[in-house]
């Protein structure tokens, strides 16, 4: 593992450009991934009366 501090390293990813970057090895997604993924959404946050804390 590497010492040196993490912004170090940083640096070099703001400086990269989109065409350095390799996808060839990530798949695809296609429709039939698609099909199986469920989208779950978060139940409203919303303020108690007294205004301390928060209710979901």
């Amino acid at each position: 593992m590497s010492k040196k501090p993490i912004k170090s390293g940083l640096r070099r990813f703001d400086v990269m450009k989109d065409e350095g970057i390799d996808y060839s090895d990530i798949p695809e997604f296609d429709q039939a991934f698609s099909d199986s993924v469920e989208a779950k959404v978060p139940p409203e946050k919303r303020q108690s009366p007294c205004g301390w804390t928060w209710m979901y």
